[in-house]
């Protein structure tokens, strides 16, 4: 399973915390609310199984979620009515229960990505197909969720009235400092997850994915050979992995640089 992580619970304490510099009248609050809301609605009712989507129509479905859920709109769009720090926690502690990403990075050869994520090389990186499905599953041009999407670098943190927020403002911007991290997200609602493992002080939130979406698995410089064991077994384990290569990034004799050597599976 992979997790989807809520933005608050990073490394870079301005993930996902633009400056709100002003909130909008009640009503322009109120449908963006609405819409996502919806969204999610939607996305939730996909997960369910037949015999229960037999028991109740998306239609109906979207309409019991959309009351369960109009008090907290209300509360959240009454109790946004002058700007004020206090306000602009709730309105992104708000997405940081409802939103998780999986992060991802364009360059497995990163020296310093390994320290970073992959506990000081003797982790392991798993290489994904970019071009599979599971990476295009937006159901419109609009869907913020289910998609594979580039995080933007740059100076200066987004400046905008909390109405003219969008999923890349958001989720997708960073500071130019983290620029070598190469890094591509997809988004989805953690009330999506397969599994939760409740822990303090952020839930563990599991999704299920696709095998066939796994192209290779890059051992670290230092992964031990007992860990080098388990992941060979795991591969084994599973007839969708049989295409997967085995890797293993190896320091460079002369440069300062990560080499990829194939390894047998």
């Amino acid at each position: 399973m992979l997790r989807y992580t809520p933005l608050c619970a990073f490394n870079d304490p301005f993930e996902g915390r633009p400056d709100i510099s002003e909130l909008a009248p009640p009503k322009e609050l109120s449908d963006p609310l609405m819409a996502a809301t919806i969204a999610l609605a939607r996305s939730s009712y996909d997960q369910l199984d037949d015999l229960q989507k037999n028991k109740m129509s998306i239609e109906t479905y979207t309409e019991v979620f959309s009351e369960m859920f109009a008090a907290k709109r209300e509360e959240m769009v009454s109790a946004y009515t002058e700007v004020s720090i206090e306000m602009k926690r709730k309105i992104l502690s708000s997405m940081d229960s409802l939103v998780g990403a999986l992060c991802l990075t364009e360059e497995p050869t990163n020296i310093l990505m390994w320290p970073h994520y992959a506990q000081n090389h003797e982790g392991f990186v798993v290489e994904f197909d970019a071009h599979h499905k599971y990476f295009h599953g937006q159901r419109s041009t609009e869907d913020e969720f289910h998609r594979l999407r580039r995080v933007n670098y740059r100076r200066e943190r987004p400046n905008l009235d909390f109405k003219d927020m969008n999923g890349i403002i958001l989720f997708l911007i960073k500071s130019n400092d983290w620029a070598y991290e190469n890094e591509w997200r997809v988004l989805k609602p953690l009330a999506d997850a397969s599994h939760r493992i409740d822990i303090s002080p952020y839930p563990i939130d599991l999704f299920s994915f696709p095998r066939d979406a796994v192209k290779s698995v890059i051992l670290g410089e230092r992964t031990t050979p007992a860990t080098a064991d388990r992941i060979r077994a795991a591969l084994a384990s599973h007839h969708e992995y049989a295409g997967v290569r085995l890797k293993k990034a190896v320091a460079d004799p002369k440069l300062f640089r990560l080499i990829l050597e194939e390894l047998p599976s």
